[in-house]
């Protein structure tokens, strides 16, 4: 039930981005989503990683995982608002000019 869980999650995240991503057919799309698919497959994998050391009783290793990879999918995600942003706002400015 929980990989459902992840499954669907996943798909909600990707479809409801994706969404986003077009209404602005300004940016690059492909790195926009490229770049909202790692985000979304290292924060899934973090929750996975928690609830299966969590099942293991190893709750020290869970909050690690959460740690490491959730960091690094924050990391990630500040990464590419940024690049979305600056290229957005790039296509903005050529189209004026």
């Amino acid at each position: 039930m929980f990989n459902f869980l992840l499954g669907a999650l996943f798909m909600w995240i990707q479809v409801s981005m994706h969404k986003v991503l077009t209404k602005r057919d300004k940016v690059k799309l492909w790195l926009s989503h490229l770049l909202v698919l790692i985000v979304n497959i290292i924060v899934i994998f973090s929750i996975a990683w928690a609830y299966a050391s969590i099942l293991e009783g190893e709750i020290q290793a869970a909050m690690m995982g959460l740690t490491i990879f959730g960091g690094i999918g924050i990391i990630i995600a500040s990464i590419s608002k940024r690049i979305i942003l600056i290229e957005d706002k790039q296509s903005i400015e050529g189209e004026k000019g």
